[in-house]
């Protein structure tokens, strides 16, 4: 990965013309570009407000004789539902298009997006459409993560992978993954390869190079990176040129280049690199790319995208990044990359204390030869606190010392700047104070998330910063280390614990972000912020956040400081990854030959480990869901440590083991299609949704347990309710907000989402 931090920069800037309501829809990014482009063509993606409701699809209530005849009838769904919600804001692009304002366009129907090139008069002109919920940059960025690349010397026999996760004894069964197509989208495929040329997709005369190009939009798929064919090599190589280095051999491989030679992709490349693998009968994807601190806008495209990829029946996997060795500046919960980002299709029972949704994801990390954890692979938690989801909350705050004084979240989320200057505050009022009679402020605390000089100003008193009295002012250098930075006080401050006490940051320097914050928490004077020389809230300004800004106070008497200890109902977010395989030195096919192999170490190398064995495993059960595969892969997996957890998830994968576990269901079970009911499989509609008073659950199934969770996972009703058909939950007294219902049947559970007014 580039040794380049990217973070999202929120300016609040004012364009003539635009009211600040519709601005809000411009991506902030893309603010930036279009104030440096002369009225030129930017790339952009068009999010629209309608998403599909999936608990309403015709399909989920229909028998189908196969699975290709339900994919059909799901796909027709998806794209009638995008046609019509999409119909006025096409219609205004195209008509655009003849002015040459407006160029490219391309309609998605997995999420309800558009992506074309236009103008900053149209993007303006788009930001003011009833239909359009936001506008961002289709940014072009290395997505790839650095592995470094050795020769190796073929020899005859399997690669030290292969044999360690068990998948030749798989073979010896009499699964190979025949049957199975692989999509991998990456840098191409050398199709010529010895090892791999008897394993492509055949994409007839319409795809004759056994793929697409979806970052050029053309049939050119040769790899000149080499990073897609070593991928592919690793799910299908089959030994021809000397060395066995694919676990699922007898598997063929869907070739879609979303990523150019550079290793560089885009949003709207892989998002139709997704739906060209839905269109053309790919039954599970390789994604072994990441994008490193994405916008939240950014991030909710992908996992609105695989969420929805859950009707298909198909499950991506995912590297989950190689910059663990980086955490300074790729600090956790954003160590992970998107989309590995997203929950997985199958919820740990050891995640159930932090509550959230489900995606079509499987996050993959690496391990050694031995099983050990290597210096580069990526690490959790995550979360998606913030999003519309806003569900899977992570908050160390209980782990900070308790002299200190804050509202914050304890992690970076985003940093805040405009052109000119600007203040940022907090203030603890008596309330706070109480406890610290007699105690001195002696040093403050901020993220430092960018290079800028300013000044800090201490108020006691006062109803707003700056109008109480000024006891203490110094100059402080912030140096964009991406990390909390502890400034010295020039002098011990006695604290006056009956009045007000107002922590105020401020720089003149121009255009910089230097106020660093996190997800918003429930105190406005978490948030106090001076733009234009008024100090407002900084919600007001549409800007969901609270500073990471902190006070430390300490008894002069006693100085040490205690620390509180982590609860055990500490907001831990969502565990990544979800299992390891072997990712060091592994060796695959070579771009640069049609016999050579080449050494790479990284969670890219781990990822199509894993996707290999899920080929195994759709041979032997077609019908298998992604909910089902990952209940097995993490299950059966070689447990590294007791609980799951954020460095191996919930082990090393076992093909044997995962293939027996197959088998061992089976012989329970009369229908051989389905291991255990998985929550997508049932027919339970959650209405309405936001609700206000009243929840109606409607099923045919046997109902034996409702309970409402809040986003901690804190269970706020329960009740037992043995009954069938329409149940109503009333929900009254819950406050507004985002819910998940868990409904226990006799075929299994079903986690809902649902919003409170």
């Amino acid at each position: 990965m580039k040794k380049i931090i990217v973070l999202l920069l929120l300016s609040l800037c004012v364009v003539g013309g635009i009211n600040a309501q519709n601005l809000k829809t411009i991506d902030d990014e893309l603010q930036q570009l279009i104030a440096q482009k002369n009225n030129e063509l930017i790339s952009i993606n068009i999010i629209l407000k309608s998403q599909i409701d999936v608990d309403r699809l015709n399909s989920r209530r229909t028998a189908f004789d196969d699975e290709d005849a339900k994919r059909e009838a799901v796909l027709k769904e998806f794209k009638n539902f995008s046609e019509v919600n999409q119909s006025d804001v096409l219609s205004f692009l195209n008509a655009e298009t003849r002015s040459s304002r407006v160029a490219n366009v391309k309609a998605h129907w997995i999420t309800n997006m558009i992506n074309c090139e236009a103008t900053s008069d149209v993007i303006y002109k788009l930001s003011e459409h009833h239909d359009v919920k936001a506008i961002i940059h289709n940014k072009t960025e290395y997505m790839l993560f650095d592995e470094e690349v050795q020769p190796v010397e073929p020899t005859r026999g399997m690669t030290d992978n292969v044999v360690k996760v068990n998948a030749d004894d798989v073979w010896n069964l009499g699964f190979t993954g025949k049957g199975v197509v692989v999509a991998v989208l990456d840098t191409g495929i050398n199709a010529a390869h010895k090892d791999l040329k008897n394993h492509l997709w055949d994409g007839g005369e319409e795809y004759p190079n056994h793929g697409f190009n979806t970052m050029d939009n053309n049939h050119n798929v040769v790899d000149k990176d080499g990073h897609g064919t070593h991928v592919a090599g690793i799910i299908v190589g089959d030994g021809a040129a000397g060395t066995k280095t694919g676990v699922a051999p007898g598997a063929e491989i869907m070739c879609i280049k979303v990523l150019g030679d550079n290793g560089e992709g885009n949003l709207n490349a892989i998002i139709s690199g997704i739906e060209f693998s839905v269109e053309n009968g790919a039954d599970v994807l390789n994604l072994s790319l990441g994008s490193p601190f994405p916008s939240m806008a950014v991030s909710s495209v992908y996992r609105t995208t695989f969420t929805n990829l859950l009707e298909f029946n198909i499950l991506g996997v995912t590297a989950a990044g190689n910059d663990k060795h980086l955490i300074d500046s790729y600090p956790i919960p954003k160590n992970i990359n998107t989309p590995a980002n997203c929950p997985p299709a199958w919820i740990h029972p050891d995640q159930e204390n932090v509550f959230g949704g489900t995606s079509s994801i499987i996050s993959v990390g690496a391990v050694d030869n031995y099983d050990k954890t290597t210096y580069f692979s990526s690490e959790g938690p995550v979360t998606w606190l913030g999003s519309e989801w806003n569900d899977y909350s992570y908050d160390k705050s209980n782990e900070i010392e308790d002299n200190w004084l804050y509202y914050d979240r304890n992690y970076f989320t985003d940093n805040v700047g405009v052109e000119g200057s600007m203040g940022w505050s907090i203030m603890f009022p008596p309330s706070k104070l109480q406890e610290y009679e007699g105690y001195e402020l002696t040093k403050i605390s901020t993220f430092d998330s960018d290079y800028h000089n300013g000044y800090i100003h201490i108020y006691q008193g006062g109803s707003l910063p700056g109008n109480g009295s000024l006891i203490h002012s110094q100059s402080y250098v912030c140096y964009g280390t991406n990390s909390f930075t502890e400034i010295e006080l020039d002098e011990r401050l006695p604290v006056d614990h009956t009045q007000n006490l107002w922590i105020v940051l401020e720089t003149d320097e121009g255009f910089v972000y230097p106020a660093a914050v996190c997800p918003m928490t429930d105190d406005a004077n978490g948030r106090w912020f001076k733009y234009k020389g008024v100090w407002k809230d900084l919600t007001e300004y549409g800007l969901n956040y609270t500073w990471l800004l902190r006070a430390y106070i300490e008894n002069p008497e006693n100085p040490m400081a205690k620390t509180v200890s982590m609860e055990e109902d500490a907001q831990t977010g969502l565990i990544r990854p979800d299992i390891v395989a072997p990712g060091l030195s592994i060796v695959s096919a070579d771009n640069k030959s049609i016999t050579g192999y080449v050494a790479q170490s990284g969670t890219s190398m781990a990822a199509p480990c894993v996707t290999g064995i899920v080929a195994l495993m759709k041979e032997k059960n077609p019908n298998i869901t992604p909910a089902q595969i990952c209940e097995i892969l993490e299950t059966t997996a070689v447990k590294l440590s007791e609980k799951k957890n954020n460095q191996t998830g919930s082990g090393r994968i076992d093909a044997l083991a995962a293939i027996q576990k197959i088998e061992d269901e089976n012989e329970d079970v009369q229908d051989t299609t389905n291991i255990i009911k998985n929550e997508y499989d049932f027919n339970i509609a959650v209405y309405p949704n936001p609700v206000g008073d009243e929840l109606f659950l409607a099923t045919e199934l046997q109902v034996e347990e409702i309970a409402i969770y809040d986003i901690y996972g804190r269970t706020v009703s329960q009740h037992v309710n043995m009954s069938t058909r329409r149940q109503v939950v009333n929900v009254a007294d819950l406050e507004a907000g985002v819910y998940f219902v868990k409904v226990v049947t006799n075929e299994g559970k079903v986690v809902k989402r649902f919003i409170k007014n």
